[in-house]
């Protein structure tokens, strides 16, 4: 064998070595590169499961619409000129200030609620079904105090039942996958129950005040529950 096929055996050999030693550290950082990527991103996961119902409540409500207008220490609490759209058949009217009635009328519906308490706030409407796709009007008769004089007023605006649509079919199919609350349940997983049933309508564009009625009509829910919604509902008409 003469020198310069020895050479080429010699040559051949060591760039297979070099070849190979470069493969293994390609590897090698492209292990330590996806190590790096699981190990930033699990924190991110456990931080997210470790908060409690209470923290992710305040996270939803933090996404709240535009605040509703007041005048004279009243408030369209909801609905409101910017949530005015419900799926349900009986929504919840919640209003800050001296309210003295509140009326749901349409060419078929004609619904007043007296307000005989000082502190009632809200009141789960009562009536007869509302059908979907329907308007009413919404009306609430209120009291402000003008250079000392009382001032009776009247607020009004077109409220829009979901009608039936791919929308409400989607909605309905997501909520009847949940869980019925039961009494054997903890306080947490009702709590947990009654947040992902809001998560549900806050994903829609239009129904956050379904959102609200889901969080505020939670029964004996912890203090911190009650806090959140408290301080959310005080914010809104600040």
């Amino acid at each position: 064998m003469n020198k310069k096929t020895k050479w080429n055996k010699f040559a051949l050999k060591t760039a297979i070595v070099i070849l190979g030693f470069f493969s293994l550290l390609t590897i090698f950082d492209s292990q330590a590169t996806s190590n790096n990527q699981v190990s930033n991103e699990i924190p991110r996961k456990d931080n997210q499961e470790k908060k409690s119902t209470a923290e992710r409540l305040s996270d939803l409500l933090t996404g709240s619409p535009r605040k509703p207008g007041t005048q004279g220490g009243f408030c369209l609490v909801f609905p409101n000129f910017s949530s005015y759209t419900t799926s349900s058949s009986q929504p919840l009217f919640i209003w800050q200030g001296n309210v003295t009635k509140i009326q749901l009328t349409s060419d078929n519906l004609d619904w007043e609620h007296e307000v005989e308490q000082p502190d009632e706030k809200s009141v789960l409407y009562y009536g007869s079904p509302l059908e979907p796709g329907e308007e009413y009007s919404y009306i609430v008769t209120y009291e402000t105090i003008d250079e000392g004089e009382k001032i009776t007023n009247t607020e009004e605006i077109e409220i829009l039942i979901l009608p039936n649509s791919e929308e409400r079919s989607r909605i309905e199919a997501e909520l009847a996958k949940l869980e019925n609350p039961t009494s054997s349940m903890s306080l947490e997983e009702r709590e947990e129950l009654a947040l992902q049933r809001a998560e549900i309508f806050a994903q829609e564009e239009d129904l956050w005040w379904d959102v609200v009625r889901e969080i505020y009509l939670f029964d004996n829910s912890s203090s911190d529950w009650n806090r959140n919604i408290q301080e959310y509902l005080s914010q809104l008409c600040q």
